[in-house]
């Protein structure tokens, strides 16, 4: 045992009945949000349930007892640290795959580098880092319900995302505590009415102002066809790229079909296919066929559908734009942009995040043809000046989504502290 850590534990054993592997939406403003507090989605008044999103372990195995282990905080149960860390897995990643674990220490939580992390390529590491934001954000909103807060050290070690120190704080629960389980992406299209002023007033107030991240609306005319461009270009060069084309489809699960989720990967049914386009969807997997279709110029029809049309339907474009060296910006535009998500999805707002519109627009992302990286960095540099493009998103109001994308239990999260 290395000096100045305390003896690990095994995690307590913690059973869960079945009312929490079901998510609900719609807000409950009558209540006070640490009620709410992840236990973990406690049947609330007024709240349409949904597909599970994440199933709690019953029980965890005594093999699993043996490998993986968690020590008890002063200040802190069990309990509420199984709350804590479940938010952060709760937080969205890119293709819905965390790579990071848990180690838990004396006084904190290490967020170590998965080996998916460690092999991965440049542009995935981006990703990665705008996750790990939201991962952390999650975390210190559940935190709040019980009068703790978060001090957190990013990437003191090569093997290490992030520190997180448990300290107590001040009872002050965050607002959008009750929003972490139900927070979900929605592919269907929008319709109004749109914000009023004060509501956009009270979105962006959901960034704090010391993060340097910043919303820049994309909705006057002039702006938003400007923008709707760019979109189509970078959502058409993901059917052009053969790479861009692989990374897509590796990501949907066609497997579980499309009326079933599934915890890692995007489950087919929540792409929002049409069912005649389905067939035809399915052979696009082939880059063969894809190549055939593309001799017809066919991904630029591609581009229109999966994005533009969703796009040039919705009350609102809204790109995040954060400062700072990449990777700083990366994290803080993935914190603020969660609570951003959070609270739409609290208002019964409907959000889908636009990744590839902005980010296409990095050297990271090698499969993007140069012409077109070029043409998408000048084209926010026009409409986004001062901050790096992180982030496009719509934003309005939908039916909810044919299927949500589920989580990994928390004990595959869980590492041996070293």
């Amino acid at each position: 045992m290395r000096p100045g850590m305390m003896r690990v534990v095994p995690l307590q054993v913690i059973t869960l009945d079945e009312s929490h592997q079901v998510a609900h939406c719609n807000s409950n403003k009558g209540r006070d949000p640490a009620s709410d507090a992840i236990k973990f989605s406690e049947p609330l008044a007024n709240r349409t349930c949904v597909q599970p999103i994440f199933a709690f372990p019953r029980y965890y195995s005594l093999r699993m007892l043996r490998t993986r282990t968690m020590t008890s905080l002063s200040h802190i149960s069990q309990q509420q640290l199984h709350s804590i860390l479940t938010a952060g897995i709760l937080a969205p990643s890119a293709d819905n795959r965390h790579l990071f674990r848990y180690s838990i220490l004396e006084d904190r939580v290490l967020m170590r580098t998965s080996d998916a992390y460690l092999r991965a390529n440049a542009q995935t590491r981006l990703l990665g880092w705008i996750s790990f934001g939201a991962v952390v954000e999650n975390m210190h909103v559940q935190a709040s319900a019980y009068a703790i807060a978060t001090d957190v050290t990013w990437f003191p070690s090569k093997e290490v995302i992030c520190e997180i120190r448990l300290r107590k704080g001040e009872r002050q629960p965050d607002a959008l505590l009750r929003a972490i389980p139900e927070r979900h992406t929605n592919r269907r299209f929008f319709s109004g009415p749109r914000l009023s002023v004060p509501e956009r007033s009270e979105l962006e107030k959901q960034l704090p102002s010391s993060c340097g991240v910043s919303v820049v609306w994309l909705d006057s005319p002039p702006v938003r066809a400007k923008a709707l461009r760019l979109i189509k270009l970078a959502e058409a060069e993901r059917f052009r790229s053969r790479g861009l084309h692989a990374e897509l489809f590796s990501s949907l699960r066609f497997d579980v079909g499309h009326n079933s989720s599934c915890e890692e990967g995007i489950p087919i049914g929540a792409a929002e296919v049409e069912l005649p386009a389905r067939p035809l969807f399915r052979l696009m997997r082939d880059w063969r066929t894809m190549r055939a279709l593309n001799i017809l110029r066919a991904y630029r029809f591609f581009g229109w559908r999966a994005a533009y049309l969703p796009a040039r339907l919705s009350p609102h474009l809204a790109l995040i734009r954060a400062q700072g060296d990449i990777r700083t910006a990366a994290i803080q535009a993935g914190r603020g942009f969660e609570r951003l998500w959070l609270w739409a999805n609290d208002k019964g707002l409907a959000l889908q995040p636009l990744a590839a519109a902005a980010l296409y627009a990095r050297p990271e992302f090698e499969d993007v043809g140069v012409q077109v990286r070029e043409e998408l960095r000048r084209g926010w540099a026009a409409l986004a000046p001062g901050g790096t493009p992180m982030m496009v998103f719509r934003l309005g109001y939908a039916g909810l989504p044919s299927v949500r994308a589920g989580r990994p239990p928390l004990s595959r999260f869980l590492s041996l502290a070293e």
